[in-house]
């Protein structure tokens, strides 16, 4: 089985742009990389650098702060991600984020310290805000 190599550069400042062969930061998303798909990535105004996609396998570094700490597939194989990173290159936080079937993060936003985020998914509930528009998915 080939092993997908998975590097990102995270923020790099235009001045270092003009530099060339200089990389600021890149790193390994989790301990089994041939499970992680990063579709999305954006900044915030502390510095913070939030990565989402989708992944494969329960290998997140989720902790007591995780929003969904579980790695919830149902047997359709992969599930939504977001990451937080530091500006000291730690994780500030990481969590799977979805329902009980497939769910994608395709893109994410950081507006005024709000993070937005617009996926695709499969699951009926536990995917949308108390005030939402549609809170269940409509049947088809």
């Amino acid at each position: 089985m080939k092993k997908l190599l998975l590097l990102i550069a995270l923020a790099l400042p235009m001045a270092l742009l003009a530099q060339p062969n200089h990389l600021v930061y890149s790193s390994f998303l989790t301990s089994d990389t041939s499970a992680v798909v990063p579709y999305s990535s954006c900044t915030d105004s502390h510095g913070n650098v939030y990565v989402a996609g989708i992944i494969y396998n329960a290998s997140l570094p989720t902790n007591e702060n995780s929003y969904d700490p579980n790695y919830n597939p149902n047997g359709n194989g992969w599930d939504g991600f977001i990451m937080q990173v530091k500006p000291d290159n730690q994780i500030g936080w990481c969590t799977y984020f979805g329902g009980e079937s497939w769910d994608q993060i395709e893109a994410i936003s950081c507006e005024n310290d709000t993070l937005y985020v617009s996926m695709s998914t499969n699951s009926q509930e536990d995917v949308t805000s108390i005030n939402s528009l549609y809170p269940i998915r409509p049947a088809p």
